[in-house]
């Protein structure tokens, strides 16, 4: 089968489109917001020659994203094309619910998908809504057998705002945490497999709200352990105590840790309950079969 994929200049459209050419389609990659409006219908032309069975738009906000984005006219034209699905990385944030209720109305695309595991969001009252967890392709990680592992826990990702920040800050001070940051998918991925416990803390880019970002996917691939902060989006999709480590605040985080020192072998039985959770539930396969069958495209 054969999915064009529209994808902003953001580094993190990456696992996206990796998710399924992993499955072994033939993905065409076009950026969209490297041009103005005007020349938005080059998009169109393009995929229209690649004559794609399905579309899979990754959508961003205009005027937050500083970028052009497509417009409902153009989108409208594409679903003229092919089926069309709309990943949205960030549903539950308030921000977006104009720009997902306008593509609803407007009958833009077959399927908008929100990735973040919350289900507070518009999404959930469209006929064609859907709410899942990113996708991500398992073979970007290499896991190290667990007494391989030299590093103890790490927290993957930006400095942020608000607790974040200080979780980052608190924690690579005074505790045996390592901060990776600004590192290629590669890199990254490599850097997991050889942690024990993968540090997260659940805030939407607005920061009024909790969702299951897409270190909880690439953790239990990585089968590292979860830390996380407890929020009932993620406990939703996985048991705490069961599938991952839950904190409460910052000096609970650091409690945790001391905890899992003392407690490697039950912190490592955890770290396999989520692998075993992710591949079985979550895997891309299992993703885009829902997906693109909510489209119907299969």
């Amino acid at each position: 089968m054969k999915v064009s994929i529209l994808r902003t200049h953001s580094d993190d459209c990456e696992n996206k489109y990796l998710s399924l050419m992993c499955l072994g389609y033939d993905v065409d990659v076009i950026r969209y917001d490297d041009r103005p409006h005007d020349r938005h219908d080059e998009v169109i032309e393009h995929v229209r020659k690649f004559a794609p069975d399905a579309i899979v738009y990754i959508g961003a906000i205009e005027g937050l994203h500083d970028r052009p984005t497509l417009r409902p006219d153009k989108l409208k034209q594409l679903r003229d094309i092919a089926k069309t699905i709309h990943i949205c990385g960030d549903a539950c944030d308030f921000p977006w619910w104009p720009f997902l209720e306008t593509y609803d109305k407007e009958e833009c695309f077959d399927v908008q998908v929100s990735i973040d595991g919350n289900y507070e969001t518009p999404l959930v009252n469209f006929k064609n809504g859907m709410i899942k967890l990113t996708p991500t392709d398992p073979k970007l990680f290499k896991p190290r057998n667990w007494h391989e592992r030299d590093i103890f826990a790490a927290f993957a990702g930006g400095h942020g705002h608000g607790e974040r920040r200080d979780l980052i800050s608190c924690l690579t001070a005074s505790m045996d945490v390592q901060w990776i940051r600004n590192t290629t998918q590669t890199n990254l991925c490599e850097s997991m497999g050889r942690t024990k416990i993968s540090i997260n803390h659940s805030m939407n880019g607005t920061g009024d709200k909790d969702h299951v970002k897409g270190r909880v996917v690439e953790t239990g691939f990585a089968r590292a352990c979860l830390l996380e902060k407890k929020n009932k989006h993620t406990s939703r999709w996985f048991k705490p105590g069961i599938d991952y480590i839950q904190y409460d605040g910052v000096k609970d985080a650091a409690r945790k840790l001391e905890w899992a020192k003392n407690n490697l072998p039950e912190v490592e039985k955890i770290a396999m309950n989520m692998n075993v959770k992710m591949h079985a539930e979550h895997h891309p396969a299992v993703f885009w079969s829902d997906v693109f069958e909510k489209a119907g495209v299969i």
